[in-house]
């Protein structure tokens, strides 16, 4: 019943941890989100222009199975078409600043220099009964373990961090721009007005409805890349027209200060 609310419009996608190799929640967990074959205890699935890899952070990633599988598909996420974002998800990932640390096995296998040559966008992890965000050379964490369980302390800051707490907590993550200000509007949180739009006709309605001082940008990542402020409808017309014309969606802001 707690679940019921999230689960009417979230999928689930299951990523293996310590218990369930140990003890008996390893049953439940292949019952319901092992794979068909039994064999492999990792996964990748995308996700509109996401791509996800659920990695099991008990593996050694010097060698095996899960090493080579990893370093395939990583390259070949590279040329993927239209993906933006790539995402490790490891239940012990490889920092913490919680009682178990950073992951040595991770560390030991190299996998921080892979997920760095492949331009990995974040790493989720759980383990630890913390809440931690940490920047380690470029490679940016999240420590997500504060879903329910007891919690436990923050044992020693290690210098990545950012921040960390014991917590109680659960993360969110938006890729699209629009469903990030959609849930910042929920959160009680002020945005700009927003319009997304399929054709340059009812952009430039909203243009005129949003003050006639409106930021273009994409709809998905950007990196600072591809964002317009215009302020004259003609020119606004002109990359309207030009955005419809790749069948691009047509993504709107109003300009504030």
């Amino acid at each position: 019943e707690i679940e019921r609310p999230l689960l009417t419009e979230r999928c689930v996608f299951g990523c293996i941890g310590n218990h369930e190799l140990t003890d008996q929640a390893g049953d439940n967990f292949r019952r319901y989100f092992g794979p068909s074959d039994g064999a492999h205890l990792y996964s990748t699935f995308r996700w509109g222009a996401a791509r996800f890899f659920l990695l099991n952070g008990s593996d050694t990633f010097t060698s095996g199975d899960e090493a080579t599988w990893l370093k395939d598909v990583l390259t070949r996420a590279d040329t993927e078409d239209g993906l933006r974002w790539r995402f490790i998800v490891i239940h012990q990932g490889p920092w913490s600043s919680g009682p178990h640390g950073n992951n040595s096995r991770l560390l030991m296998g190299g996998a921080a220099a892979l997920f760095k040559e492949h331009k990995i966008d974040a790493i989720f992890s759980g383990h630890d009964h913390i809440y931690e965000r940490g920047d380690e050379k470029g490679l940016l964490y999240v420590v997500t373990g504060g879903g329910g369980a007891p919690l436990y302390p923050i044992q020693s800051r290690i210098p990545s961090s950012r921040k960390a707490e014991s917590a109680h907590h659960f993360i969110e993550v938006a890729v699209d721009k629009y469903l990030a200000t959609s849930r910042l509007q929920t959160a009680g949180l002020r945005v700009p007005r927003t319009a997304v739009c399929q054709t340059a006709d009812d952009a430039l309605a909203r243009f005129a409805d949003l003050g006639g001082d409106v930021v273009v940008k994409p709809l998905f990542g950007s990196e600072g890349r591809g964002i317009t402020r215009l302020a004259d409808e003609a020119l606004a017309e002109r990359a309207f027209r030009m955005l419809e014309q790749f069948g691009a969606v047509i993504y709107l802001q109003e300009f504030v200060t």
